[in-house]
């Protein structure tokens, strides 16, 4: 349905096609009118001047923003309340003059399976957000047709009814708050929280390499004692920055960084450098060496709901790192490969038991993602970084909830099938969640 402009009509009414009366049970004279977070009360009123697929308002109708008129929106009836939607908003944690013409042509990937969901689909910034008006600027998707190109036109917007959330920030905090379970990635989980939360659930404790926070000295002093060597990491750090390990060599203590620089400390000079990362919360997790190859693999698993809300795998690859070397970003990596045959080609597989191990890899990380969500952890999109030992057993690395590449498997193994997968996904699972 589409709404239109009509004259002569109270601010408050709202004009439905004669064809829709018999969806009210009985003849109701006001009832609550839902647009994303826009409520009002409405007089319901029918006509059989106004097309079977419009919905009649008076220009004032919203007044603190516009509603567009040329997209196509479906309806729900729910408990008296007459909802419009879906009303979907993808917040970026950045300024809105970062929103420029290049970002949005890049986004309009984003939308590619928009005619499944229809709607009021917008992208904005989270300074774009008035909590006070409760209003939103931004850019919302108009497709294409016929006589037009699919563009992005600027607006002011109600709230939505789902929010994907890309990134951190107490906007974005607030207003996921306000969204009544229909915000994912939310809460943001950093690497000591996601520990806490599984590292009692026996179903993936034993994925899980031990880890406990650096300012338990004591523990992590126990950790180095047992397993000869640690990794200190920033809880929410991103793309391997401020790793270091820790390595026991006799009666000193050799401290690598992810630029492969070794001091030798003494216990003195040790314990001085760990209270200097005592600033930001670090924890220290047990390491996970493949001796016989002397280089870091990860590989990288995507998780995405579906438009069933069901967990699906939208992608892997692997990242080689370069020898030596104690991460694997994108600036430490050798080479990329795709899953399969990194299994085959650098850990010696067979075909069949490369296509095991891969299912292996998935069925655990979906596995974490179903105790998340039992832990009411919201989320719908997401990243793991898992490693496999030289016993080819499997370690879940860490789990990335803020905003992972969406456009990494294009950028590492030129799949463009699995990267267009990825970017049309969370819009789906928006439409689904919205429930129309």
């Amino acid at each position: 349905m589409r709404f239109c402009y009509m004259e002569g009509i109270g601010e408050s009414d709202l004009i439905l096609p004669q064809n829709m009366q018999n969806h009210f049970n009985e003849p109701m004279e006001t009832m609550t009118f839902a647009f994303g977070g826009f409520k009002k009360e409405v007089n319901i009123l029918f006509s059989a001047d106004i097309g079977s697929d419009s919905m009649g308002i008076h220009p004032q109708f919203a007044k603190v923003f516009s509603i567009p008129l040329e997209l196509d929106f479906k309806w729900r009836l729910d408990q008296g309340t007459f909802y419009i939607g879906p009303v979907i908003a993808f917040i970026y944690n950045y300024h809105a003059k970062k929103i420029s013409s290049k970002r949005l042509r890049k986004l309009k990937k984003y939308a590619a399976q928009y005619k499944d969901v229809d709607g009021l689909f917008f992208v904005a910034a989270a300074d774009s957000i008035d909590f006070r008006n409760k209003t939103i600027s931004g850019y919302y998707f108009q497709p294409g047709g016929p006589d037009k190109k699919e563009t992005w036109i600027s607006g002011l917007f109600p709230f939505p009814e789902v929010l994907f959330r890309r990134g951190t920030g107490e906007a974005l905090d607030k207003l996921s708050e306000m969204m009544d379970g229909k915000a994912f990635n939310y809460p943001l989980l950093d690497k000591w929280q996601i520990y806490e939360k599984l590292s009692d659930s026996p179903e993936v404790s034993s994925y899980l390499p031990e880890a406990v926070q650096l300012r338990e000295k004591g523990k992590a002093f126990d950790m180095l004692e047992k397993f000869k060597c640690i990794y200190i990491k920033p809880a929410g750090g991103m793309k391997a920055a401020g790793i270091y390990t820790v390595t026991l060599e006799g009666d000193k203590y050799a401290v690598k960084n992810i630029d492969n620089e070794t001091k030798h400390l003494d216990y003195t000079n040790l314990i001085s450098f760990l209270e200097s990362l005592d600033k930001k919360p670090h924890i220290v997790q047990q390491p996970i060496m493949n001796h016989d190859l002397n280089r870091n693999i990860v590989f990288r698993v995507i998780l995405q709901k579906n438009e069933k809300k069901e967990w699906q795998c939208s992608g892997t690859y692997a990242r080689i790192g370069v020898k030596g070397s104690i991460a694997t970003n994108r600036a430490l990596t050798d080479y990329f490969l795709p899953t399969s045959t990194a299994l085959r080609q650098v850990y010696h597989l067979s075909k069949k038991a490369a296509k095991g191990k891969r299912k292996e890899i998935i069925r655990t990380c979906k596995e974490v993602c179903r105790l998340l969500e039992e832990k009411n952890v919201h989320f719908g999109d997401v990243a793991f970084d898992v490693m496999v030992d030289s016993n080819l057993r499997v370690w879940v690395i860490e789990l990335n909830n803020r905003a992972h590449n969406h456009s990494s498997p294009l950028k590492t193994i030129n799949d463009r099938k699995m990267y267009q997968h990825i970017v049309t996904t969370p819009l789906v699972y928006a439409g689904a969640l919205a429930g129309y």
